[in-house]
């Protein structure tokens, strides 16, 4: 009866972003740098406390944006979809 208690949406956890995600994105060439930049960024999403913990789509959402006009010069175009890719893998 879990379900009932669900909001129905779905989250990256902090479980899943370190045992799956991680993973998938230096496999897929990001380096150590861009995963801590990445890392960083997502801290508080992962870190929240309760119901609240994770990542939602709109966060993502929020992710790419602030990535898009703030990350670092070496953070490519192509790295920033490849991380969007794999968060929205495991929503």
């Amino acid at each position: 009866m879990l379900w009932l208690f669900e909001d129905g949406k779905g989250k990256v956890t902090r479980t899943e972003f370190k045992e799956s995600v991680i993973p998938r994105l230096r496999n897929r060439g990001l380096s150590d740098d861009d995963i801590r930049f990445v890392r960083a960024v997502l801290d508080q999403a992962l870190n929240e406390d309760g119901s609240q913990r994770g990542i939602t789509d709109e966060e993502i959402d929020d992710l790419v944006e602030n990535l898009k006009e703030n990350a670092p010069d070496h953070f490519s175009d192509e790295n920033l979809t490849k991380v969007e890719e794999e968060l929205r893998r495991k929503l």
